[in-house]
């Protein structure tokens, strides 16, 4: 390749990055959500959130390590004010995630998400029902669709 090139491919992979990081910020943040709604995350979160990221082609511009680091600062947000952090992500994925499918997608990933450990305890559904309301979605018409 040549040295224009590889300008323009890099600047291509820039512009797609910028593109899709509320995507990026939308989505780590749901999952942080709720795999922290029982005040731990798991090992079967950390690999379903794995398997997550390698699903979701928008991410794929991203290096995983980018999106596995998002992840861990928004758990550490919540950690340290659960509150504050959880409206921050709820008013992103709000203001940023505009078609049905978007947020029906999200809604999914919430779900597996909590799901990761074979079920859904009560406070991941909990929270999947708040990001669900967000989302201006119902969580069982959503569901009974598939």
């Amino acid at each position: 390749m040549s040295f224009f090139e590889n300008i323009f491919v890099s600047l291509a992979e820039m512009i797609e990055r910028y593109e899709h990081q509320d995507f990026l910020e939308s989505v780590t943040g749901v999952c942080a959500l709720v795999a922290s709604a029982n005040s731990r995350v798991e090992l079967a979160q950390r690999v379903r959130f794995d398997q997550v990221i390698k699903l979701l082609s928008r991410l794929h511009c991203f290096e995983k390590d980018q999106v596995t680091d998002r992840f861990d600062k928004d758990i550490a947000a919540l950690k340290k004010d659960r509150a504050v952090t959880q409206k921050a992500i709820l008013r992103k994925v709000k203001e940023t995630i505009e078609s049905k499918e978007d947020k029906e997608l999200i809604l999914k990933v919430c779900w597996a998400m909590g799901r990761a450990d074979g079920e859904i305890d009560r406070k991941e559904q909990e929270m999947v029902e708040v990001i669900a309301k967000e989302l201006g979605l119902n969580l069982r018409e959503t569901f009974e669709s598939y």
